[in-house]
């Protein structure tokens, strides 16, 4: 794997020298014109995923659905399909399974997109759980909730990072679903497993904080090395999406999401996912990396998001560097950044 990265690198450092100096701001959106691009979206059987696939399809991307259940993401595919067909849009979609609990699931569906796809333009890591009542692990022996919304993610980017690398674009996007409860993601962060007696408080609150923590760290660090490495091509940034209608709230012990959608307080899926929409599409942000871009209801503009400062904490480099070591050491990622 590291030897194919190197390459990967290299080929791109080749590629790049005839258009080094070129002002991005005269770049088009994404100079391809022999092949259609493809992105793939975790976690989009239903809400922000799914209606992030459907943007996506609709620009004529090629999407895969990358998702634990596979039978539920078929029949997502076939709605965002169908919906693509009636806009009389040009793209395609397909569910994989990727199970973000189980490092080998992840390894095999790197393989088989690999075998299938020789491109890939945007990488929206959406897949999450939130707030288990109680500590769980994996098969692999990690916490639940940090494998599945940081740890699995982590590992999947480096699988894939090679296939971005190469493909002929200049504007290839990351996108990582974090939010606003990366605020209280600071306490005890570097018990990254949530382990001990203390390890697990809050009804998992105070772990969930630590993981939308880790995609923000996790962001900031790649793309220094992405930079670091001179790749300009590759942008990846995170998003706040707000405090949507969707299923996250299914593993809730006290369930509060009815009571704000009486309230008022809940925002559409179709309205959280234009920031993740926008990262991996716009204009706006063709160039832009290493933000983190929030949902703006508590200012009184709900479905709007527009890139803000995250919580200090997220700007400590020496925690970038720690997350990272650790990440490696609990996936036995290979990164060569």
């Amino acid at each position: 794997m590291r030897a194919r990265v190197g390459g990967a690198i290299a080929g791109v450092e080749r590629a790049r020298g005839a258009t080094r100096g070129r002002s991005r701001a005269r770049m088009t959106r994404c100079d391809v014109t022999a092949a259609r691009a493809v992105a793939i979206v975790t976690g989009a059987n239903a809400g922000l995923g799914r209606e992030t696939a459907r943007a996506l399809v609709k620009k004529g991307y090629a999407v895969v659905l990358a998702t634990r259940d596979v039978e539920r993401g078929e029949r997502a595919a076939a709605e965002v399909r169908a919906a693509a067909a009636g806009a009389g849009a040009g793209g395609t979609a397909e569910a994989m399974r990727a199970d973000l609990a189980d490092f080998e699931s992840i390894r095999r569906f790197a393989r088989a997109f690999e075998a299938k796809y020789e491109r890939l333009d945007a990488l929206v890591c959406n897949a999450g759980v939130m707030a288990l009542p109680n500590r769980e692990t994996t098969v692999d022996g990690n916490e639940t909730q940090m494998q599945v919304n940081h740890l699995g993610h982590f590992l999947l980017t480096s699988l894939l990072l090679p296939t971005m690398l190469k493909t002929p674009s200049n504007d290839k996007r990351i996108v990582n679903v974090s939010s606003v409860a990366h605020n209280f993601g600071t306490l005890d962060f570097h018990n990254i497993n949530s382990e001990g007696f203390f390890g697990y408080p809050f009804l998992g609150w105070a772990t969930y904080g630590r993981t939308k923590m880790a995609n923000v760290l996790f962001t900031f660090e790649l793309h220094r090395r992405l930079r670091a490495s001179g790749i300009d091509d590759v942008c990846v940034n995170a998003v706040h999406p707000g405090v949507v209608d969707t299923e996250l709230n299914r593993n809730l012990s006290l369930d509060f999401y009815p009571q704000l959608k009486r309230m008022g307080q809940l925002i559409t899926p179709e309205q959280g996912a234009r920031g993740q929409i926008a990262l991996a599409l716009d204009e706006k942000y063709l160039g832009v990396s290493g933000k983190y871009v929030s949902e703006m209801s508590n200012d009184g503009r709900p479905g709007v998001h527009e890139v803000m400062r995250s919580n200090g904490f997220s700007y400590d480099t020496e925690a970038w560097a720690r997350l990272w070591k650790d990440s490696v050491r609990l996936t036995d990622a290979e990164w060569t950044i």
